[in-house]
């Protein structure tokens, strides 16, 4: 048999290879794939968003993104992840997904209208501090995108909008949450009836300024306003209570009330759970006058009455007037010395295994109190927040200073514990009997005016021992004025440069726990889509410390003798 000559066999080998080099790129432009190795599949489209590619999406979506530009470094890795994750849309999207990068700057005469109708449409500009040969510039960028879908716009902001210099951390926070921010924008533009959540005020609860992040980060996806019960009536200067405050609101939310609730108060609420509306108790059973050690080394705690405790108790659930304290817990800001505390044991920092905070950060709770199930097996109970098993139950009344830390430490601890964690927080979800059931005059039962109900058919409620859980820090911009923190953020954790990092979860775990409650799971998974730090065991630390110093320093050296031995042993081997 004759041989191919060389030449001969080289031009088939360069067909061959030219050969499957079109055919994955045939392949590639029907089918996408790409090998996710992080453990919690950041980089991987979730089920939810193919689906709404291939079932929902009936028309081409246009999209400008406004990240065209010289940047620094990380800026330059956001602009690509934008490009890799809208490639990644493409694909999956049959190429529905159109887009373009728009340079803001490009034209100089156009620049300032163009930038003042991206604002005008919902997309902020930021900032950043540029370092270059010993000079820092600030420069103003709008990381942003308008979709575009057949007669409708939406605008998306890839970075959370506020008054702060935006830094590497912020930058990498944002890539992960690209998937998030894309399809929270494909959602609004095929959106269907919005639901309206509102804030309970009148009883001292957390105010506009104190709650403005989660307000603005719910603006997103529903109404939300804010509602009172009793009125004050400028006549004849009594007060009365509006039986039809609650009718137009979904969902109500209680964040941290500071006076009592009368019984007409809670009646309209009752009646309000009792036609399947829900209801988010974040309520405070304790005082700490914490404001009052910036001139007294030390404050007394009190239990604080709200009047719910009766009510919550029918529900399923019972807030103990006490305080717990964990050895997993974050910093808090003296206000003597104004320095930080890093370890304040009364700022738990707690998750638990649920949906809602699932790749959540720790969730920060301040002065919070343990929960307990109580009642019938007809309404479960799901534990939605936990403490670490080092923790320490606080009585109802102690002191409290920032001096004597140790009176806190659970790690040194010999209290006998019922439980090995406690729980914080609770889900009640079932047919709810009403707390005035049995308690009501046939006359008002029977009325025109309004039908009471003795039982709801099946609903959820939220019920968490600690009403600052959704209130943001406040401070001050570089012009002087009063500006929130994102509930990420805490202002006493900062990286070596001084920027702001992520540290805490609540922003993203209240979101989630609205979502599921009000039946929008979809976003959930996108939403907890980010590099959550992983606490070290602070017990452990303690107790072990001096042997994990130890092996570090010990076992590499050993290992490095051992390969010297092992190269010795083979050349004598060889060379013998």
């Amino acid at each position: 048999m004759k041989r191919k000559s060389p030449i001969a066999r080289h031009i088939i080998e360069i067909i061959a290879v030219l050969a499957i080099i079109v055919l994955i790129n045939f392949i590639s432009q029907t089918k996408f794939l790409r090998l996710d190795l992080t453990e919690d599949k950041v980089h991987t489209l979730s089920d939810r968003t193919t689906s709404f590619f291939e079932n929902e999406l009936d028309g081409v979506v246009n999209i400008e993104i406004y990240l065209d530009g010289e940047f620094p470094a990380y800026v330059q890795k956001l602009k690509n992840a934008v490009k890799e994750k809208l490639e990644e849309f493409q694909a999956f999207s049959k190429h529905k997904i159109k887009y373009r990068f728009i340079n803001p700057n490009a034209d100089a005469e156009l620049a300032d209208d163009l930038k003042r109708t991206l604002f005008e449409d919902g997309i902020s500009p930021m900032y950043l501090i540029d370092q270059q040969e010993g000079k820092e510039e600030k420069i103003e960028f709008w990381p942003g995108a308008i979709i575009r879908y057949k007669n409708s716009q939406v605008a998306v902001n890839f970075l959370q909008v506020g008054n702060y210099m935006v830094s590497p951390p912020q930058v990498n926070s944002a890539i992960n949450q690209l998937e998030y921010s894309f399809v929270k924008g494909f959602w609004d533009l095929t959106k269907k009836k919005r639901h309206t959540i509102s804030f309970l005020r009148g009883h001292g609860e957390l105010d506009n300024a104190q709650a403005s992040m989660i307000r603005h980060q719910l603006l997103e996806f529903y109404n939300v306003d804010t509602v009172q019960i009793r009125h004050f009536m400028v006549s004849d200067s009594t007060i009365k209570e509006d039986i039809h405050a609650l009718d137009k609101s979904d969902a109500l939310i209680i964040a941290k009330p500071q006076e009592k609730f009368n019984e007409k108060e809670k009646f309209i609420i009752d009646q309000f759970i009792m036609n399947g509306k829900k209801v988010f108790w974040l309520v405070d059973m304790m005082q700490v006058p914490e404001d009052s050690l910036a001139i007294d080394k030390f404050v007394y705690t009190a239990p604080l009455d709200v009047n719910l405790d009766d009510m919550l108790f029918k529900y399923g659930v019972r807030i103990n007037k006490d305080l717990v304290t964990d050895a997993n817990c974050g910093p808090t800001w003296r206000r003597d010395n104004y320095k930080p505390i890093y370890n304040w044991f009364l700022y738990p920092r707690v998750s638990s295994n649920h949906i809602t905070t699932k790749n959540v950060a720790p969730i920060m709770l301040r002065y919070v109190s343990s929960l307990e199930a109580v009642g019938d097996k007809s309404v479960s109970k799901t534990v939605l927040l936990e403490s670490s098993k080092d923790y320490k139950i606080m009585p109802s009344r102690f002191r409290v200073s920032y001096d004597f830390l140790d009176g806190y430490n659970p790690t040194l601890s010999q209290q006998v514990k019922k439980t090995p964690t406690q729980p914080l927080a609770y889900l009640l979800d079932g047919e709810f009997d009403s707390h005035f059931k049995g308690r009501i005059t046939e006359s008002f039962i029977q009325s025109r005016d309004y039908k009471f109900k003795e039982k709801s058919k099946r609903n959820q409620m939220v019920v968490i021992g600690d009403g600052d859980i959704i209130r943001n820090e406040l401070g001050y911009s570089n012009k002087g004025n009063l500006v929130p923190y994102r509930l990420e953020f805490d202002p006493n954790v900062r990286d070596n440069a001084g920027n702001l990092v992520p540290y805490h979860g609540n922003g993203i775990f209240f979101l989630n726990l609205v979502d599921y409650i009000m039946g929008n799971d979809y976003l959930i998974p996108l939403r907890s889509r980010q590099k959550t730090q992983r606490l070290l065991d602070r017990k452990a630390i303690s107790l072990e410390r001096s042997k994990w110093q130890t092996i570090n320093m010990i076992v590499p050296i050993l290992f490095v003798v051992l390969l010297a031995m092992v190269q010795l042993f083979i050349r004598k081997k060889r060379y013998a």
